[in-house]
């Protein structure tokens, strides 16, 4: 059989994609630089007072882009970033609402001359929320999403960490020492994978994902500088489709625990059909597989096939045939005993496109896909477990940190990244990103610290004016700004921390708001429980639920009533609001299995076909019995 992986090429999918960048310090920039790492034109219109981040970070959230330090409020520069604007495919900001419309660059201002334009609004509350005029700086945030609650062997002591890492993990158990940030950045697996890179005087993330091709047509662009085509044409205006995004794309999820069927959950969001194939018979605990998978789960239909016979890989090989897209979480020599690895999947059908989301692959080497990891291995390798927990008593910042969830969402990106590539001829797509990879631009602030952060589960914030506070009757956090954007102790009284003590919590927030600061108070599970609305009735089996609103407060939680009986409690999928197409209702998460017959009758198997997949324990249609979704 031919290799055809020397055919492929890295694919900058997005080349002549035209951006208009007005994001300042993380959000705006990070969303600009995951789309300048895949080819797009991105010009940044940065304040003459800077992008509110330390020079280090700013390098890296402007590298490929172009910088125009621009005065909005001088009338004949406006009328120059106008002329951008108008010619833009993509406008990026993340202000607090009202601020853009006051400039004269409000998404209403800006779609009246170029109404096919996508328009990236990233505040930290939504418009519709009571809070939206409050600054929305990260510990703000944090308190309103219960991030400030708990979050939360022997033997080993005969050799040093280093040895039991190396011996465990050649041996196939996932494991890390403890390091701090400052060690990663410097460790041979992170700069020799192109993981982190050395730029200069500073380091800086490697890209985000990477995808490769064969037949891909780049357009001719020239960095800066915008030709009078388009390369993307624009949204169609008029009448707004009542289907998602990626409507007709069909997906299937291969993935397990978390950081994978987050990826496909997202694809379904957006109006993907996710179809989830799971084995016959669990491999993993149901904490893994059924009680994280009523969060990551929902909106797909699943079907139980055994890949380890041939007629698993028959069905395997027809659903392949079928799909745009195909993601899964396996060690590379799983996935190819399995029949999805890249080769084994374009024998079938060259359009497919794979994702690979592993846990310590690198842009540059492939090799280190084979190390096998989880969430809290990487935040013990790559320094989060000290910076939360501090460097003597190294912490779990959660059983399933952002690490997870931001791979899951670029491999979501890279999922979206390879649809335009086949767009533009390409085929034999693949796609990785990884655990490691995120874990750094988790931490991207403090690559290149000065060490005076501060660390450790006592730690209360950065200084005074930007921390957690014991007020009479409860906690809030309060925020005068990231100290990058203020000068410290200017504008903020000495007596702070006692006139915080004195107040409520209520009085501490009003106080703080009448400043212009951002406070808010801390948020716990239970309280956000307390605050959900009743549960809703389950989707239909097959998702096809109705569009839901996209007005309302950020940040909700909601219980949800799963088929089973369980009563469980959620996040609103309220992240992603467009007015171009509705948000999903995603019915509950699946039994394993449930639509094993469906899918199989869709891929124009008889019922007999399908009786005798059954009586071979080839197929099944439930793990548990008596209609349990999680065992007693």
């Amino acid at each position: 059989m031919p290799d055809r992986s020397k055919d492929r090429q890295d694919a900058t999918a997005l080349s002549g994609l035209r951006v208009v960048e007005f994001g300042h310090y993380l959000a705006g920039p990070l969303a600009g630089v995951f789309l300048a790492d895949q080819g797009a034109d991105v010009i940044v219109v940065q304040p003459p007072g800077g992008s509110g981040t330390d020079p280090a970070t700013s390098a890296i959230l402007q590298r490929g882009k172009s910088v125009r330090v621009i005065d909005l409020r001088d009338v004949d520069a406006a009328a120059r970033v106008r002329v951008l604007v108008e010619a833009a495919d993509v406008v990026i900001e993340n202000f607090r609402p009202g601020v853009m419309d006051r400039l004269g660059f409000g998404y209403a201002q800006v779609v009246a001359t170029n109404p096919g334009v996508i328009y990236l609004s990233l505040p930290g509350f939504s418009r519709h929320d009571e809070r939206s005029s409050m600054p929305g700086w990260e510990g703000a945030i944090s308190a309103a999403c219960g991030f400030y609650s708990d979050l939360s062997l022997p033997a080993f002591r005969r050799l040093p960490a280093q040895e039991w890492e190396q011996r465990l993990t050649e041996s196939g158990v996932p494991a890390a020492m403890q390091r701090t940030t400052a060690e990663w950045v410097e460790h041979a697996l992170a700069l020799g994978n192109g993981i982190v890179r050395r730029a200069g005087d500073h380091v800086e993330p490697g890209p985000q994902v990477d995808v490769t091709a064969a037949g891909l047509t780049d357009p001719e662009t020239a960095t800066g500088t915008w030709p009078h085509a388009r390369t993307f044409d624009p949204i169609a205006t008029g009448a707004r489709p009542a289907t998602g995004w990626l409507d007709g794309i069909t997906v299937l999820d291969l993935s397990n625990v978390i950081a994978g069927p987050s990826c496909a959950r997202t694809l379904a969001e957006l109006g993907a059909d996710v179809v989830q194939i799971v084995p016959t018979v669990p491999k993993m605990g149901p904490r893994q597989t059924l009680h994280f998978g009523l969060e990551v789960n929902p909106g797909k239909r699943s079907i139980a096939v055994d890949l380890a016979t041939e007629g698993g890989q028959g069905v395997l090989r027809d659903l392949i045939a079928r799909a745009d897209v195909l993601a899964h979480n396996c060690l590379p020599h799983q996935a190819r005993r399995l029949g999805f690895d890249p080769d084994s999947a374009h024998r079938v059908d060259r359009r497919v496109i794979t994702v690979a989301m592993t846990a310590h692959g690198g842009p540059d080497q492939a090799a280190s896909d084979l190390l096998p990891g989880y969430d809290p291995t990487l935040q013990a390798a790559t320094g989060i477990m000290t910076r939360y927990g501090g460097e003597r008593t190294p912490a779990l910042h959660g059983l399933a940190s952002c690490i997870d969830y931001f791979t899951g969402y670029s491999g979501a990106f890279a999922a979206i990244l390879g649809l335009v590539a086949r767009s533009r001829s390409g085929y034999d797509i693949s796609a990785r990103t990884s655990l490691a990879r995120m874990a750094t631009w988790i931490q991207l602030p403090f690559l290149n610290g000065d060490g005076t952060e501060p660390s450790g589960l006592d730690a209360s914030g950065t200084d005074p004016a930007d921390q957690i506070y014991k007020a009479r009757d409860g906690w809030l956090f309060l925020s005068a700004g990231d100290r990058s954007t203020r000068t410290p102790g200017v504008g903020v009284p000495a007596d702070l921390p006692a006139r915080i003590a004195r107040y409520t919590v209520a009085e501490a927030v009003r106080y703080a708001l009448e400043q212009d600061w951002a406070a808010h108070p801390i948020v716990t599970g239970r309280m956000m429980r307390r605050a959900a609305p009743a549960a809703r009735n389950p989707a239909p089996a097959k998702p096809e639920a109705a569009p839901e609103s996209s007005e309302g407060p950020s940040g909700r939680v909601e219980f949800v009533d799963h088929p089973s009986g369980l009563r469980y409690w959620v996040p609103v999928a309220s992240w992603v609001r467009s007015d171009f197409t509705p948000r999903r209702s995603l019915s509950p998460a699946p039994f394993p299995g449930q639509h094993t017959a469906e899918i199989l009758a869709e891929l124009g198997r008889t019922p007999q076909d399908i009786a005798q997949l059954h009586s071979a324990a080839i197929v099944a249609d439930r793990w548990a019995t008596g209609g349990l979704y999680l065992p007693r």
